[in-house]
């Protein structure tokens, strides 16, 4: 009562002082009124403690995970059915997961393909030159150092650092890794991101050359997937270009410890537990194959903002293959807890790229164009645990927009 009573105070004092228009008089007091009866209405719901959201699709994999030894009543499952609806149900699940698991079983040749790409992987021969470059920094050192010995484990794999610096040089070759000179620096001594593709390409002979920044740590989907498509798009490889490139999923650097590193089974659930997948235009690697035209892309310098959005644009603008592997390449982005997830927008000569890519007269919206969710292919992995292929049906219409003409007579740059 106490409220409403000032509540009416103020309508009064609120309707006295206004003017004397009556029209304008009538609509201040409708307006008033109304609000009152929204906040009237809302009082109920406000003072009843909030039940959270399940989504039906985790009660049914509750059910699943006890392998049906719950009653779907007590989970909740198949609420708003009838019994023989359920009982039909039931039964149609049931089939599924038999046919689902006799296909699992009988199905040991699914992946096979008689390529060279894929034979060259059975034979152990790399199907990937995999490059990085970092810089040496006594704080982060520890990151770049479980980078080294987690590629290390991976399968089919060159491995490649470009630098200058004595310090990484020496940490680099006593892993294992090959080092190669930082030939040209540009933006405060950032290497070229197009001169590294075409140096590891005269230097190593694998199906597919990839760029990774040097805080991130790949597990055994990177090779299954990469032997995936080499065997499906074993045409494509040899004649059309491809670019693939996934999101990555940020962790506490300073959670991880050696046995995380070294075991993909353990990355996989840190990063269920304490991962989350970044945004969909922030990509830190790249994978292409020998035909990708990088001969013709601007010489854009790593670290600084736009090369990523850039390289995917103009590769779906020019007809590239582009694969998003986000659901089969798990990429961890091991972030330093003071520095954050965006560190690299603190770099010096932050807008070099930006600046380059305004001079060009090309009409998408590559800030837009640039995301992983607009490649046409994406890969994923199936109830057998196979990696699968496909093109994507549905990708989104902003993935599409050019620039207007206005926005190109004004010179308007992406919002990055």
């Amino acid at each position: 009562m106490k409220l409403l009573t000032v509540f009416h105070r103020f309508l009064r004092s609120a309707f006295t002082k206004c003017t004397n228009r009556t029209s304008t008089k009538i609509g201040i007091l409708t307006c008033l009124v109304f609000s009152l009866y929204v906040f009237v209405m809302y009082i109920p719901d406000f003072q009843k403690e909030i039940t959270p959201l399940v989504h039906p699709f985790s009660k049914t994999l509750k059910f699943l995970r006890s392998n049906g030894a719950v009653h779907p009543d007590d989970l909740g499952v198949m609420e708003g059915m009838s019994h023989e609806e359920k009982l039909k149900a039931m039964f149609s699940l049931r089939e599924g997961i038999h046919q689902i698991f006799n296909e699992c079983l009988t199905s040991s040749k699914y992946d096979h393909c008689s390529s060279p790409q894929a034979n060259n992987v059975i034979n152990d021969q790399p199907i990937l030159t995999l490059f990085t470059t970092w810089i040496y920094d006594e704080d982060k050192f520890f990151i770049n150092n479980n980078t080294l010995y987690n590629w290390r484990k991976l399968s089919g794999v060159n491995l490649v650092v470009f630098t200058n610096d004595a310090k990484v040089k020496y940490y680099s070759k006593k892993a294992g890794w090959s080092v190669l000179p930082i030939l040209t620096t540009v933006a405060g001594d950032a290497p070229v991101l197009k001169q590294m593709f075409h140096t590891v390409q005269q230097q190593f002979k694998t199906d597919f050359y990839g760029y990774s920044n040097g805080d991130l740590l790949f597990e055994e989907g990177l090779y299954k997937t990469l032997q995936k498509i080499a065997c499906q798009m074993n045409e494509t490889i040899r004649t059309k270009p491809i670019l693939i490139v996934g999101k990555r999923t940020n962790i506490d650097a300073e959670i991880l410890n050696s046995g995380v590193v070294s075991s993909g089974q353990k990355m996989q659930e840190y990063a269920m537990s304490f991962g989350n997948l970044f945004h969909a235009d922030a990509l830190d690697f790249f994978i292409t194959n020998t035909v990708f035209p990088w001969q013709d892309f601007l010489p854009l310098a790593i670290g600084r903002r736009g090369y990523d959005n850039w390289v995917v644009s103009v590769a779906r603008y020019h007809n590239s293959t582009v694969i998003d592997v986000t659901d089969s390449v798990l990429a961890l982005h091991q972030t330093l807890r003071e520095r954050g997830n965006f560190e690299g927008l603190n770099k010096p000569f932050n807008n070099y790229n930006l600046d380059m890519i305004a001079s060009q007269d090309i009409s998408i919206r590559y800030g837009l164009w640039g995301q992983t969710h607009c490649a046409e292919w994406q890969t994923w992995y199936d109830m057998c645990g196979r990696v699968t292929l496909t093109r994507r049906k549905n990708i989104k219409s902003d993935c599409f927009l050019k620039k207007t003409f206005f926005q190109r007579l004004f010179d308007f740059r992406e919002p990055l």
